[in-house]
């Protein structure tokens, strides 16, 4: 009894070793497969990175590598592409700046429906917010567009260009008032910024 045991046990724990072995040469070649498409990438190669995707499918950092992949042809891959890489890997600490350029693509191009649903202030963008702000006032939604023209406006800070044509629209229905341009000034003086 106590020999079938020990046999048992012996199997047991060769069996385990064995397979933990050869995970492990698994987990090196993925390390490696991952080091070369991340090279590729880097110098606007995705061919490595299309040939071990399969073999990196379970590898932790190949969401990294697809990010970079996904990147690169930004403005050529599909709006569901993206989508479908936000919702699996939005909590990496890059996809937040591919959510920014992919909004800002979509603003240029016209493409709003996808920039609404995506678009959240809590990005705390301000350029993503003007885009946002002028697609109100195209939208009729002119009071929502006006109140965050006033809330944006009201700073010292430098804005970014994006900005200019929202703040000319908001100027040219008459809401830009002289008050407006003056406490805007101050902000700016109190902040420093004489430019």
């Amino acid at each position: 009894m106590r020999s079938r045991l020990f046999s048992f046990l012996s199997c047991l724990l060769l069996s385990t070793t064995a397979v933990q072995t050869a995970h492990a040469v698994d987990l090196n070649q993925q390390r490696k497969y991952y080091d070369e498409a991340k090279r590729a990438l880097a110098k606007g190669d995705s061919g490595p990175y299309q040939m071990y995707s399969t073999a990196l499918a379970d590898y932790p950092l190949e969401p990294y590598l697809e990010y970079d992949e996904l990147t690169a042809r930004l403005k050529t891959a599909s709006n569901a592409e993206i989508e479908k890489f936000l919702a699996e890997h939005g909590d990496l600490p890059q996809a937040n700046w591919m959510k920014l350029r992919w909004l800002r693509w979509l603003a240029d191009r016209g493409d709003w429906q996808p920039f609404v649903k995506y678009y959240d202030p809590k990005m705390n963008f301000v350029e993503l917010d003007c885009l946002y702000g002028q697609y109100q006032l195209n939208n009729n939604q002119r009071a929502e567009g006006y109140a965050s023209a006033e809330k944006l406006w009201m700073t010292g800070k430098t804005l970014p260009a994006a900005c200019d044509g929202f703040f000319a629209q908001w100027a040219a229905a008459g809401q830009l008032t002289e008050q407006k341009r003056w406490q805007r000034a101050k902000l700016a003086a109190q902040a420093r910024n004489y430019s």
